[in-house]
């Protein structure tokens, strides 16, 4: 006995004298209970079989598969799914699975899932994966949180030698390009090398490089800023020291010999005469002379 589907194609057929029904591509009205009943001059037996046909999900193609947009806004992210059994939906982010307990995320009851206010960790590959027994099939969001950009924390003073090269650190985390603006003292400062990580790099350190240091980087939601203090210390150096001084004076009259020095931090001075120490101070750079018999005041 046959029975023909549409376009005439058969799709329940008999087969071994009746002991086997094949069904062939099953459709939904296929499914319910079937009975088989065996029948001799002795009597009858019957057996009934309910058939339920399965089916694979399938995921309505979202319009918008990569969203783009400033943090702080409100997103829904659609996931439409047909199978049979009513397949089970699964948000995850990265590999990681979001709960529907996940403070973040909110999953609508048609599954949709909503982000009340995004911020630029929300960003990464969503996926949206249907399953039941049949099978699975899976969806991929990429989602782009534009935010300002953000410097991070590091070392926030340096101190070197006049001289010396140095780089100090300005490492931004932002998902579009920023802007690196490097200022000394509240100046713009262009007396250095600017690396695509932000970083300013100083070949020749001088006195006029000593401050305040402040990274500033911007994009087009916002910006962030590092200050960073840099102080040079310089080698002392003494007004005519070059050449020697000479100073001729009357016996007994008093004598002020000079000592400027310049230096940061501030050097110590010491005196000495006929190659004996006699002085050593932090605070003062002359010496006064008011014996011919080499009487100091200090």
């Amino acid at each position: 006995m046959l029975h023909k589907c549409k376009a005439n194609n058969i799709c329940i057929q008999v087969e071994s004298g009746g002991s086997i029904l094949f069904l062939r591509k099953g459709r939904p009205q296929d499914e319910g209970q079937y009975t088989c009943v065996a029948t001799n001059s002795a009597g009858n037996a019957s057996l009934n079989i309910n058939v339920k046909l399965i089916k694979k999900p399938q995921i309505e193609k979202n319009d918008i598969l990569k969203y783009t947009l400033s943090a702080g806004k409100m997103l829904e992210i659609p996931c439409r799914a047909t199978g049979k059994p009513q397949p089970k939906i699964v948000w995850s982010i990265n590999g990681k699975s979001i709960s529907s307990s996940d403070s973040e995320y909110e999953i609508l009851p048609d599954n949709t899932l909503r982000i009340q206010q995004t911020s630029v960790n929300h960003s990464g590959k969503y996926h949206c994966t249907a399953s039941n027994v049949a099978g699975e099939a899976k969806q991929a969001i990429d989602l782009i949180i534009l935010g300002p950009p953000v410097i991070e924390p590091g070392q926030s003073s340096y101190n070197l030698i006049q001289g010396n090269s140095i780089t100090l650190p300005c490492e931004v985390r932002s998902n579009s390009t920023p802007t690196i603006t490097w200022y000394l003292n509240g100046d713009k400062f262009n007396d250095g090398h600017i690396a695509k990580d932000g970083s300013l790099t100083i070949s020749n350190v001088q006195e006029i490089h000593r401050g305040q240091f402040k990274c500033i980087a911007t994009n087009n939601i916002g910006m962030d800023e590092k200050t960073i203090t840099l102080t040079v210390h310089t080698a002392p150096t003494i007004e005519g020291s070059d050449q020697l001084k000479i100073i001729i004076t009357n016996v007994n009259q008093s004598v002020l010999l000079p000592c400027p020095a310049r230096a940061f931090p501030l050097p110590s001075r010491t005196w000495s005469y006929e190659g004996d120490r006699i002085y050593e101070d932090y605070s003062r750079g002359s010496v006064s002379l008011f014996s011919y018999f080499h009487s100091f005041y200090f």
